[in-house]
């Protein structure tokens, strides 16, 4: 049996020397960073790897979209599997809303009355929603009614990232480097639903089920498959049965 070393912080211990010794260490929290730092290490550096990046729970509102734009913009990952809701949230960043510190503790009665919305410590006014309902109608606009006649999640992402002008937007930058973004569940966000009313006068099919064919291609194509899995739920099962 291989024993547990037992870890050394010291002045000036940089991130990556931490994350040496966590692994080194090898057990709990500890081992299970170092093990999962070896193998990010191992996909980002092999380009044979198509990496694939799936988005569960509020990362975007919860200070992740840098981290997750950049990761687009320097080809670490080459496609994009989220709720939608990260996207939605996206779009209002993009949009010049902002997401504020809160507290557990509120009352949500009491926020009902600031007109401010709450996911868990995370608020956002209400108005940005509405700023979002109203440009959602102008981006659809912006699609040429043959495409909407028919449409996956990931090229309608896609044609909103192309409206987007905020060089900081995941989905901007995703249109820009050509990464796909895929979001079967993108019905079940607010953006989801201005898109639902948006259909009930204009021309608008979005069908999943082309999402499908989407990352089948992907893996069928690539020569490794590496996939960073960030909040579980149904983007981590839609990536793990294509594979």
């Amino acid at each position: 049996m291989k024993r547990v070393k037992h870890m050394q912080p010291n002045n000036g211990l940089t991130v990556g020397a931490l994350v040496s010794e966590m692994n080194e260490c090898g057990v709990l929290g500890a081992g299970n960073i170092g093990k999962a730092a070896e193998i990010v290490t191992e996909i980002f550096s092999d380009r044979d790897y198509t990496v694939f990046l799936t988005l569960a729970g509020p990362l975007v509102p919860g200070g992740m979209r840098q981290i997750i734009r950049d990761l687009i913009d320097q080809e670490y990952v080459n496609a994009i599997v989220t709720t939608g809701a990260n996207m939605v949230h996206d779009m209002v960043e993009a949009l010049g809303h902002r997401h504020w510190i809160g507290t557990f503790l509120a009352e949500d009665e009491e926020l009902k009355t600031k007109d401010i919305g709450r996911i868990g410590d995370i608020y956002i006014k209400q108005n940005a929603f509405k700023g979002l309902e109203d440009w959602i109608y102008e981006t659809l606009e912006n699609i040429p009614e043959k495409k909407r006649e028919r449409i996956s999640t990931t090229e309608l992402l896609f044609e909103i990232g192309k409206n987007i002008s905020d060089p900081n937007s995941i989905l901007a930058t995703a249109a820009k480097k050509g990464v796909p973004v895929i979001s079967p569940g993108l019905v079940d966000s607010i953006a989801g639903f201005h898109m639902w009313m948006y259909g009930q006068d204009k021309k608008l099919r979005i069908d999943p089920l082309l999402d499908t064919h989407t990352i089948v291609d992907i893996v069928y194509e690539a020569k490794k498959v590496g996939i960073i899995i960030l909040g579980g739920g149904w983007p981590k099962h839609f990536a793990l049965f294509a594979v």
